[in-house]
């Protein structure tokens, strides 16, 4: 919050460290964008699904994204708009471009909603 400005940004640091705590991030690479540009999510073929621990885990950080476009980072909603569409089945790309979202949002921590309201 900024009093003298009379504006608040909305970020969700403890968003971001829930990213940092329960997910892989640490073997990701660190990424300027929040989805490899010109490239697009392979469906999934019917042999190649990951386990369902997997899964569980790929909604999991799909829902905290979903969570994160909602309320505070519509900069990468394309990104998290493409991975929700494999929420039923996914595979090892999927949960890749998962952590690069991720990534993404953790490497850029001051990124958020600036609301200023107009007192007239």
């Amino acid at each position: 919050m900024d009093k003298e400005e009379g504006s608040i940004k909305f970020t969700q640091p403890v968003m971001l460290q829930s990213f940092k705590d329960e997910f892989d991030l640490d073997n990701q690479r660190e990424t300027s964008t929040p989805a490899e540009p010109g490239s697009t999510l392979p469906k999934v073929p019917k042999d190649a699904k990951v386990d369902e621990k997997e899964q569980t885990y790929f909604r999991s950080g799909v829902g905290k994204l979903l969570h994160m476009v909602r309320w505070s980072r519509l900069e990468v909603y394309n990104a998290v708009h493409n991975l929700s569409r494999h929420m039923k089945a996914s595979i090892s790309v999927h949960v890749k471009a998962m952590h690069q979202v991720m990534k993404y949002c953790v490497s850029t921590p001051n990124r958020g909603w600036k609301l200023k309201p107009n007192r007239t």
